[in-house]
């Protein structure tokens, strides 16, 4: 029982580091198309290509468990809007309107505002080496959002798309405590199915707005590689891989994973658009990484 325990310990911990490469990769693809693509119509194409590819697989799973879904759709639907509907919605709005730099440093309290309301709502406290590792984790991740100079990071100046980041960052960490207090009886796929069925629904409106007041985007064969990348990895994979975290290993173990997001970009960076990384990248890596393993000392020892 321990060692079975323990392996699939040992593989959320894997299926977290693998939702932060292919989250890594999802703002690398932002960034590539955010003059051609608006922020709410990436999201919306996104969750229904994502809902077109899993729904052949898990219908029928669905409607056999419809009773289940009738009898929770309200919790459903407020863990749809939180994650599949707003986060990311959100999340592109802010890269339209604000730095990367700032994005970077709002997303890094995630792991703070996570294990905040895990002790709210869930009465979990924090161990003293889980706190060090947090702060040494965000240490981290300020390293790296301010190219390892305070006078950069103190010079950083607040935007309308902080606001929106800040909106992001609190449903996802509302997502993550509600996801781990209130579980209900669906397989992984049947869950993640419908999430994304009920987080379109939630985008839809969002869409239309966008629509009518700016106008869509012209389509180009070009624009369907990234899109079907952030529908299958930083959508299907990636949110399955998340909510597998999060059950096995708790919101705040499993949040702080999100500070890995600046090391793999830096990587994807460097692999994909020669951006060379720096002495600051590596020196905020261990830092990171320190942080992560002592977040996570409780549970290997």
């Amino acid at each position: 029982m321990l060692k079975s325990r323990r392996a699939e310990d040992t593989l959320a911990y894997f299926g977290l580091i693998l939702a932060t490469i292919f989250w890594a990769g999802n703002i690398i693809v932002a960034r590539g198309v955010m003059d051609e693509i608006p922020p709410v119509a990436l999201s919306f194409w996104r969750w229904f290509i994502a809902m077109a590819l899993i729904l052949p697989f898990t219908g029928k799973s669905i409607w056999a468990h419809r009773q289940t879904i009738r009898e929770n759709w309200k919790y459903l639907l407020i863990l749809a809007a939180l994650s599949v509907g707003f986060f990311n919605t959100l999340l592109y709005l802010s890269a339209h309107t604000t730095d990367a730099a700032n994005i970077g440093l709002i997303n890094s309290s995630m792991p703070v505002m996570v294990g905040l309301l895990a002790w709210l709502a869930l009465g979990v406290v924090p161990s003293r080496v889980k706190i060090l590792g947090i702060f040494c984790a965000l240490s981290g991740m300020l390293i790296i959002v301010s190219k390892g100079s305070f006078d950069r990071l103190f010079s950083l100046q607040l935007q309308v798309g902080d606001l929106f980041m800040v909106l992001a960052v609190l449903c996802w960490s509302v997502y993550s405590v509600l996801l781990k207090r209130y579980p209900i009886s669906l397989t992984g796929l049947e869950f993640l199915s419908t999430q994304i069925v009920m987080g379109v629904l939630v985008i839809v409106p969002l869409y239309l707005t966008e629509f009518l007041l700016f106008g869509g985007f012209n389509f180009q064969p070009q624009h369907l590689p990234p899109i079907l990348y952030v529908a299958l990895f930083p959508g299907l994979l990636a949110y399955g891989l998340w909510n597998f975290g999060v059950q096995h290993l708790g919101p705040q173990s499993a949040a702080m994973s999100a500070y890995l997001v600046p090391v793999f970009v830096a990587l994807l960076a460097w692999w994909l658009l020669n951006e060379t990384p720096a002495a600051y990248h590596l020196y905020g890596a261990i830092f990171i990484l320190g942080g992560v393993y002592m977040a996570s000392w409780k549970r290997q020892t």
